[in-house]
């Protein structure tokens, strides 16, 4: 048997058909929401799923208690805004993963904005470890995003489709995520001079656009690169503004300290 396990904060536009795209390969689904305002929980629970509550803890913390939740040992570990394809469906389903030597799989993700998949900029194949057995691997203890560590590591060919993106202008309001990165650098005792902000931005912008083939893209692969600049840009900026002025601090932590409890 395999669990979902899902992590949500205003998601009622996405979970629905994120629960029914493993609805046929999960026999259990956890939701662990973290405050949501709309219908997330209603959807979720109408959808089959149990749906627990949680104050967040972390990309890491959280994404572990949801873990814990799951009846199963071995644990897909889903985003609201992400799909499990028929091909990944049927690729996990064949393997017995109760005799399984590996003790973790790796997953390739497909990001899009809107219906465009962006193939380049480093979006793809973005292999990352979702299915794993919880007593052998587990997230790292990571405020921001977190990654699954422990065990032995296999690639699977099935895709996880990510719509992280509606449109290029919902990419850039994005950028408030540097917000919660500079918030989390300096609750991790982080710092940053007025040089720092400069070098990451243009570096940031070069790897996406040169060195990660975003120019094959078109303008969507140079939107991509100049928003992944303008992110590492202003992550360091706002996090040496937040060592330089103690009430620009206190303003960030009391508008945008939310922020930590969602995710891209």
């Amino acid at each position: 048997m395999i669990s979902a396990a899902i992590i949500t904060l205003n998601e009622e536009s996405n979970i629905g058909d994120c629960i029914e795209s493993v609805r046929a390969l999960c026999d259990d689904i956890v939701v662990l929401d973290s405050g949501s305002s709309d219908r997330t929980r209603e959807i979720a629970e109408e959808k089959g799923a149990r749906v627990f509550t949680q104050s967040y803890l972390g990309d890491g913390p959280q994404k572990n208690r949801a873990v814990e939740l799951a009846a199963s040992d071995w644990v897909l570990s889903i985003d609201a805004d992400e799909r499990a394809t028929p091909e990944l469906c049927a690729q996990i389903r064949a393997l017995d993963v109760t005799n399984a030597e590996p003790d973790a799989y790796r997953l390739r993700r497909k990001t899009y904005i809107g219906n465009r998949w962006i193939a380049h900029n480093g979006w793809y194949p973005d292999r990352i470890v979702r299915l794993f057995d919880r007593r052998k691997a587990a997230f790292t203890n990571r405020y921001g995003h977190a990654r699954v560590e422990g065990g032995k590591v296999t690639d699977l060919d099935g895709d996880l489709l990510h719509y992280s993106f509606d449109d290029i202008a919902q990419l850039i309001y994005g950028q408030k995520f540097a917000i919660r990165d500079a918030l989390a650098f300096y609750e991790q005792g982080k710092t940053s001079g007025p040089v720092k902000p400069v070098l990451h931005g243009i570096w940031g912008t070069f790897r996406s656009l040169v060195l990660r083939g975003g120019c094959l893209q078109g303008i969507d692969g140079f939107t991509v690169a100049m928003s992944s600049g303008l992110k590492s840009y202003m992550k360091y900026a706002i996090l040496n503004e937040m060592h330089r002025d103690p009430e620009a601090l206190a303003s960030y932590r009391k508008k945008y300290g939310r922020l930590i409890g969602e995710k891209k």
